[in-house]
């Protein structure tokens, strides 16, 4: 094997190697910032459309994750308030 290809060759598979394990680790014990597959934020809990008082305050929470604000997945959260 030329040495450039075995050069170019490491590099490629500890990219790979790297690259597996931030994967791993964004998966691991520690919760990520990421958005839960229940809908909620992982930064905090999410309220109820019941709870919130304005539209404006419903699209902040959906921004930041609570995805079970928007039931029908349209982009308008709690259909009550932001009719």
């Amino acid at each position: 094997m030329k040495p450039l290809t075995l050069v170019l060759s490491l590099l490629i598979a500890l990219s790979l190697i790297t690259s597996t394990a931030d994967a791993r680790g964004k998966r691991g014990g520690k919760r990520s910032h990421a958005k839960s597959s229940s809908g909620s934020s992982s930064r905090g809990s999410c309220p109820k459309c019941t709870s919130l008082s304005s539209c404006s305050e419903a699209r902040s929470y959906l921004a930041k994750g609570c995805r079970k604000l928007d039931r029908d997945r349209d982009g308008i959260p709690c259909e009550s308030l932001c009719d």
